[in-house]
C-alpha cells in the first residue's frame, strides 16, 4: 500500500513538473491541489511563478488552466517584468499562448527610476514587452511632477511612453 501511494505521488510529481517545464512556466507555491479531469491547478501560499522570458508574478493564489494555458490570480499581486518594471494590481489573468498579462484592476506600474504610473486596467504584451492602458491615468515621476492621461503606452525595450 505504502509503495502505491509512493508511486502515484511520484507520477503525479512527474506529470506535473513535466508539463509546466513544457510550457516553459516555473510555479512554486506552499500548497498545490490538482483537478485532472478539467486540467487545472490550484497553488496557494506563496506562490511564484517565472515564465519563459522570466517575468515573475508573484500571489497567494493562483489558478492554471492546463488546456488553455490561462493562469488567473486572485486578490493582491506582483509582477516584475524582464525590464524591470514592478506591477502591483489584483486578480491579473496571464494567456500563456497570446503572451498577454492584464487585469481590469487598478493598477501601479514603476519602473527602475521610481516614476509611477496609476492605471484602471492595463494590458502587457509580455512577447514586445508593452504595457497599453485607457482610462483615467496618473503618471507621477521622480520630481513629484503629475501628468494625466486618457490612453498610454509604455515600451519598456526603448524606454519611451506614449500617451495622450
Amino acid at each position: 500500500m505504502k509503495n502505491n501511494i509512493f508511486y502515484i505521488f511520484f507520477v503525479f510529481f512527474i506529470f506535473l513538473n513535466s508539463s509546466l517545464f513544457s510550457q516553459e512556466l516555473d510555479i512554486n507555491s506552499a500548497t498545490i491541489q490538482y483537478d485532472n479531469a478539467n486540467k487545472v491547478t490550484i497553488f496557494e501560499g506563496s506562490v511564484n511563478l517565472t515564465d519563459e522570458k522570466g517575468n515573475k508574478i508573484y500571489s497567494e493564489y493562483l489558478r492554471y488552466n492546463k488546456l488553455d494555458e490561462l493562469i488567473e490570480t486572485k486578490g493582491e499581486t506582483r509582477i516584475i517584468t524582464t525590464g524591470g518594471y514592478e506591477v502591483l494590481s489584483s486578480n491579473i489573468f496571464f494567456d500563456n499562448k497570446k503572451k498577454l498579462i492584464h487585469s481590469n484592476y487598478k493598477t501601479q506600474i514603476k519602473n527602475r527610476d521610481g516614476n509611477k504610473v496609476l492605471v484602471d486596467m492595463f494590458n502587457y504584451s509580455t512577447s514586445k514587452n508593452i504595457f497599453f492602458s485607457k482610462g483615467n491615468i496618473l503618471m507621477q515621476d521622480i520630481n513629484d511632477n503629475k501628468y494625466n492621461f486618457s490612453e498610454i503606452y509604455i515600451d519598456e525595450n526603448k524606454k519611451k511612453i506614449v500617451g495622450s
